[in-house]
């Protein structure tokens, strides 16, 4: 772990709790927040299946049979229950093939104009702009087909690097942000924690601040792990 702040929230958090609830009751609220967080994740990537699962017929029967009006159907019949982003996205890129392979561009570039409108991660730009590639070769503007092209080549190279940075091993300038953080962070405890000696002697106060220090002094090895990493990627790099 790198940045080790947004922990910080999380004890933070847990401290206040524990202070203002009983154990029960904090556990309670855990459980609860874990339910919800699980819920969170996982339905809505099981409600896409369940969608993808009542289209993907149609879909296989339009390929065998090109019967557009019986595919035209089978959307419509499920329009209304793609609540989801994701869902819905699946269903405009499927209405813009049906459409393209109709020849329908006018409408096509409506439902390209709709994913625009919707996309605001990478990925979906990413989608977007590959749409785009597809609609305008078709409409023969080799132009805007290789604008497009290369604008999803580039989305989808930041990708790459943004998976390979945070799985790859950390170079000499991230050691040295990380060991940076991890010193603030060992620090802001230490002090955070003689503070709380200091402003009362008893109490959950001094508990606080006993569990403050405690803290840090944990922190202390990973802020050294971090440091003697930052030193030899940066040996390594001067000696490339």
């Amino acid at each position: 772990m790198r940045n080790p702040w947004p922990m910080f929230g999380v004890l933070a958090v847990t401290a206040f709790l524990c202070m203002s609830f009983s154990p029960s009751t904090v556990w309670g609220l855990v459980l609860f927040v874990i339910v919800v967080l699980a819920a969170w994740i996982i339905l809505p990537m099981k409600y896409d299946d369940w969608i993808a699962g009542k289209i993907n017929p149609y879909i296989q029967e339009y390929k065998e049979d090109h019967d557009a009006e019986k595919l035209k159907i089978g959307l419509d019949k499920w329009q209304r229950w793609a609540i989801t982003k994701n869902s819905r996205s699946v269903m405009k890129i499927n209405r813009f093939s049906l459409l393209m392979e109709q020849g329908r561009f006018e409408e096509a570039r409506r439902v390209t104009e709709e994913l625009k409108a919707c996309a605001k991660t990478a990925v979906e730009k990413m989608n977007y702009h590959l749409v785009m590639t597809e609609y305008a070769e078709k409409i023969g503007d080799e132009q805007l087909a290789e604008e497009h092209r290369q604008l999803s080549d580039s989305l989808k190279a930041n990708l790459g690097k943004k998976v390979e940075s945070c799985g790859g091993p950390a170079d000499a300038k991230e050691s040295r942000k990380a060991f940076l953080l991890w010193l603030s962070f060992s620090f802001f405890l230490l002090a955070g924690g003689i503070l709380c000696f200091a402003v009362r002697s008893d109490g959950a106060i001094k508990e606080l601040g006993a569990g403050a220090v405690v803290a840090s002094l944990f922190s202390l090895p990973v802020v050294l792990g971090w440091l003697i990493i930052w030193i030899v990627r940066a040996v390594k790099e001067k000696t490339r």
